[in-house]
């Protein structure tokens, strides 16, 4: 009845020497104990006395593969890197998802350019601690810095791995590693399972964020390509609206805007190209927008719609500024009324400086909301294209 007692209050003391103490058999406390006896800085930590709490540990419950993890790090602060593997591999076989063996492993494999053990040690890490990709992110570019390394990431991401999106993710939202992700979106254009929206958006986006405009649209246009089996895009992605809204800043998007319902073809079965219904409410803002990449030159705009009882206080203009920055280019403003295929063109000029990227936006003329600015009636886009002018 005293062991049992003894055995209750070391489980419950907070304190882990006391915890051994009461009952030298509680594994879990000799584990805890040895853990903060090895963050100890001053004095420094007692190897050898450390060693022996475990291996009594281990002679008490030799299936406590944290025992083992343990004892690795002992022998890895001694300089033996050789003696620490064979602990940590010892603790994985004993548990294949020992969080602490398996960090260590990889910091070893990847020192020893052992690109197949980190991926493989990885991968494991990932399936068991799905929420922990944080903790090793930044093993991925120092595995992916050797041809062999990389080779090895893209194999294994080809196959649609869960912690593929994450890698893009985060790869393409450190400025020193946009390169990286951008090649890597590339080289996953074929493969067991290709890319999906979410991922090219997710790293496109990133892309962009960071001001990696030129890298961002190529690595977009390539997979768009890819998708269509075409030679190229037009200046204008997506020119009839059949598509979906995305978050790709060179897909068109519906920033969404009170007062006004805005939605592309795909989202609706009875319209076609970009329908936005107004309802006799005050409207400001954007409504729709794309990033075009266009290149020095004279262009023209060239807008095909239908209105149906089309009224707008303050009027609503498509507009094309240059980025970065801020620079007007062309303003094309939307006819009120009732019409049905009315084009409008609107020649501009690209300039060969400072307007590598644009920002081509269809919005209100309300600056300051007022009850008086109501917009209402419905306007369709049917098409909208960018082309090179005649002379």
């Amino acid at each position: 009845m005293l062991a049992a007692l003894l055995d209750s209050l070391s489980r419950g003391a907070s304190d882990p020497s006391l915890a051994v103490a009461l009952n030298p058999l509680n594994t879990e406390a000799r584990i805890r104990l040895a853990a903060v006896d090895l963050e100890r800085v001053d004095p420094p930590p007692a190897f050898d006395e450390i060693e022996a709490q475990l291996k009594a540990a281990a002679r008490a419950n030799p299936l406590e593969a944290r025992v083992y993890g343990l004892l690795g790090e002992i022998e890895l602060r001694r300089g033996k890197p050789d003696a620490a593997r064979a602990l940590f591999v010892q603790a994985l076989k004993v548990s294949p998802a020992e969080i602490y063996s398996l960090r260590r492993l990889l910091a070893l494999d990847l020192k020893a350019q052992d690109s197949e053990a980190v991926l493989r040690n990885l991968d494991v890490f990932l399936k068991r601690w799905p929420g922990r990709f944080d903790d090793i992110q930044n093993v991925f570019p120092a595995l992916m810095a050797s041809e062999r390394g990389y080779a090895s990431v893209l194999a294994s991401a080809k196959d649609g791995p869960d912690w593929r999106i994450r890698l893009l993710t985060f790869l393409a939202s450190r400025p020193e590693y946009t390169p990286l992700a951008y090649g890597l979106l590339l080289d996953l254009r074929t493969g067991a399972k290709p890319l999906d929206d979410v991922e090219v958006q997710r790293v496109v986006s990133n892309l962009f964020a960071k001001g990696e405009i030129k890298l961002a649209y190529q690595a977009f246009a390539l997979v768009e390509v890819d998708r269509s089996r075409g030679d190229s895009l037009a200046y204008v992605n997506d020119p009839t609206f059949r598509g979906r809204p995305a978050r790709s800043p060179f897909d068109w998007q519906l920033p969404g805007v009170a007062g006004a319902e805005a939605t592309l073809a795909s989202e609706s079965a009875s319209a076609d190209g970009l329908r936005i219904a107004f309802r006799n409410k005050v409207v400001k803002g954007v409504l729709a927008r794309q990033i075009l990449m266009l290149p020095p030159g004279a262009k023209q705009l060239e807008t095909t719609a239908d209105a149906e009882k089309l009224t707008m206080a303050k009027g609503m203009i498509w507009s094309l500024k240059c980025l970065p920055g801020n620079g007007a280019v062309m303003d094309q403003p939307v006819d009120p009324g009732d019409y049905t295929d009315r084009t409008i063109v609107t020649r501009f000029e690209i300039p060969a400086l400072g307007c590598e990227a644009q920002e081509l936006t269809l919005a209100t003329g309300v600056v300051s909301m007022s009850m008086r600015y109501h917009y209402d009636g419905d306007l369709t886009i049917r098409k909208l294209e960018i082309v090179d002018a005649e002379d």
